[in-house]
């Protein structure tokens, strides 16, 4: 490192069962300088000590049934979610650190047919949104226009419009729940208004930071997008059905010369309770 530079490191710490799980996770670093120039010196210390959470929030179904495919997940690769460290206000955050970004698939397992500029070509477009969780809705945005599809992320709009037409629910104290990306003009619900789980809140689209049409969805500490922290969450219930084996995200969709993702099948496929899917699982709800 130079003078001045500041460096980041992401570390994964793996358990073979919740048992093992510590009460507290304590980062100890120990640096050195690099002679010459200067004095040369050494650091150990204490840097960080975090209290690990024993409970999550448990959700039923974000999207009506259909087979999904939950890309840009968690944890088994740097995917900008995962690792989009944004500073706000001089507080560094990764605010999509549990975020998923849902594409429905139709029982081929594509993710368009037909011509990929249309948005009408995609399984996802305008399918139904629905609450995970009863609560009240503290933000409800519509009427960012559409992209669309291209294969490139359109100019970055403003930080106010980034997930576009959304609705944020307020499901517990420091837990709310985000659908970005819908289609303008199908947001169903008003802020203050409370919804039941399973309640249509609007349709998905592609406005906002959006290529193809996707539901960014994820569990936030603060009702708005930045500055906030993503909660890790657990789904109820799921079918696993396989898994996407190779990389894509709603950028380079619209540029693949098919619309089919290579699915490998999960043998068996069984019924998944209290999970979070990992990046490109592919599930079934009901």
């Amino acid at each position: 490192m130079g003078p001045s530079e500041t460096s980041v490191v992401w570390l994964d710490v793996a358990v073979r069962r919740a048992s093992q799980l510590p009460r507290v996770l304590e980062h100890r670093l120990v640096a050195s300088s690099r002679p010459p120039p200067g004095p040369s010196f050494t650091y150990r210390g204490l840097v960080g000590r975090v209290r690990m959470a024993r409970s999550q929030i448990e959700l039923g179904p974000p999207v009506r049934p259909g087979i999904w495919v939950a890309n840009e997940g968690c944890c088994t690769n740097p995917t900008h979610h995962r690792r989009g460290l944004v500073g706000v206000d001089g507080i560094l955050q990764v605010a999509q650190r549990h975020a998923i970004d849902w594409f429905r698939l139709d029982r081929g397992f594509n993710a368009w047919t037909g011509d990929p500029s249309r948005l009408r070509s995609y399984p996802s477009y305008r399918e139904p949104l629905i609450a995970a969780a009863a609560g009240r809705v503290v933000r409800a945005m519509d009427g960012v226009r559409e992209n669309q599809p291209q294969g490139t992320l359109p100019d970055l709009p403003p930080i106010s419009e980034t997930v576009g037409n959304h609705v944020t629910l307020r499901v517990a104290p420091g837990v709310h729940l985000l659908y970005a990306h819908m289609t303008p003009g199908s947001v169903r619900v008003r802020v203050g208004q409370r919804v039941r789980r399973g309640q249509v809140l609007g349709l998905l689209g592609n406005s906002g930071n959006s290529s193809t049409p996707h539901l960014h969805f994820e569990v936030m500490t603060r009702p708005t997008f930045f500055p906030t922290d993503s909660l890790p969450y657990a789904f109820e219930r799921f079918r696993f059905l396989g898994q996407i084996t190779e990389e894509f995200t709603d950028e380079d969709l619209a540029l693949q010369s098919t619309g089919a993702l290579t699915f490998k099948r999960a043998r068996p496929q069984n019924v998944r309770r209290g999970q979070m899917p990992l990046d490109n699982n592919v599930v079934g709800f009901r």
